[in-house]
């Protein structure tokens, strides 16, 4: 069954999963027989098709998950990876392939064989969080400035400290927004953490973006003894990178909804930490 966030994205039942898989058939016809190419030429000042596809080839190639299967296995996968990768790209040119596609793809070939069931929630995924990849990043910007503004206003020491060392400009939450922690969190407990991310984002009527940015600034000050000992912004970007300890999927999301129903020094609403599994607020300052 699909999860609660990817429903509406199947509620066409079997009608839908047969278009699903028309839509592949569509798309990798249209790369097949050249007209891709023709759809990315529309796109002013993009790429051309053969570019994205040199990249996808590339990225997909130092896929992180693919390492770990067997040999056996490794090229089947890697073919899938690539392929779904294409048609996505070509059915939205105009933003094509970015880098973090490739993070947010992997666990949806693992979950589902079926490659239009993996396109049909990798679709659905990224169209909650294409504005991370469109040119310009400016979405991406706001995310990482709304994370350092919550610390800030959650932390008056740490963020002063994060200033004082050059790590105000939020870059250390880059890779975590772009693809939702996907790097950070091992793959059983990437898709319950963003089924968590959503429920929560909904309860808490956050449609911007603000719900990660908030998870994100949460690790931080779970970390915040070890970042006021910090001498370099550096040292704060490889804490985000390199994780000293697993993520806990929901008490991560418990302190990011808490950040965002409260003002500082209130208690968050327990409707809204629900869908966490929570009953308790947690510490102020606890490793995730």
């Amino acid at each position: 069954m699909l999860p609660i966030w990817l429903q509406r994205r199947g509620a066409g039942g079997r009608s839908g999963e047969v278009a699903e898989r028309a839509e592949l058939s569509s798309l990798c016809q249209a790369i097949e027989d050249g007209s891709a190419a023709e759809r990315f030429a529309q796109v002013p000042g993009g790429e051309s098709f053969q570019a994205v596809r040199r990249r996808i080839g590339l990225d997909a190639a130092r896929a992180g998950g693919l390492s770990a299967e067997p040999a056996h296995r490794r090229q089947a996968s890697l073919a899938r990876l690539v392929r779904l990768l294409e048609a996505h790209a070509v059915r939205d040119p105009w933003v094509g392939y970015c880098q973090g596609m490739t993070d947010l793809l992997e666990p949806f070939l693992t979950v589902f064989p079926d490659d239009a069931e993996a396109l049909m929630c990798f679709s659905a995924l990224m169209a909650r969080v294409r504005r991370n990849f469109e040119p310009g990043q400016e979405h991406m910007r706001r995310q990482m400035r709304r994370a350092v503004e919550l610390v800030r206003l959650q932390d008056r020491r740490l963020h002063r400290h994060l200033v004082r060392i050059g790590a105000a400009d939020g870059l250390w939450a880059f890779r975590m927004l772009l693809v939702l922690m996907r790097r950070e969190v091992p793959l059983p407990d990437i898709l319950p953490l963003w089924e968590m991310l959503w429920a929560a984002q909904s309860l808490a009527g956050d449609a911007g973006g603000d719900l990660m940015a908030a998870a994100v600034a949460a690790y931080v000050m779970g970390h915040r003894r070890r970042v006021l000992r910090f001498s370099s912004a550096d040292e704060v970007l490889l804490l985000c990178n390199h994780l000293p300890e697993p993520i806990h999927p929901a008490r991560l999301m418990r302190r990011a909804v808490g950040m965002l129903r409260r003002r500082p020094q209130r208690r968050p609403d327990r409707a809204a930490w629900a869908c966490c599994g929570a009953d308790a607020a947690e510490p102020a300052a606890r490793p995730w």
